[in-house]
């Protein structure tokens, strides 16, 4: 359980393209593992690993959709 959102317009832009608009970010009290596979309205996503943050009270994980054609 969590919070999901798209990945802003501006950090697809500052990261490089390594993100997209299909890619969502994940905030939630829970613990997750870079790797793990959630779904989310019938789609798959990948963790990637948390983000550093100063504050622990919730976690910040960013979600690649998972494409059937991408290499495993």
């Amino acid at each position: 359980m969590g919070h999901i959102q798209p990945v802003s317009a501006a950090l697809q832009q500052e990261e490089g393209g390594n993100y997209t608009n299909e890619d969502r970010t994940l905030y939630t009290i829970n613990k997750h593992l870079a790797g793990d596979l959630i779904e989310y309205q019938e789609k798959q996503y990948t963790v990637h690993a948390p983000e550093e943050r100063d504050y622990r009270d919730v976690n910040k994980y960013m979600l690649k959709k998972v494409v059937a054609r991408d290499p495993v």
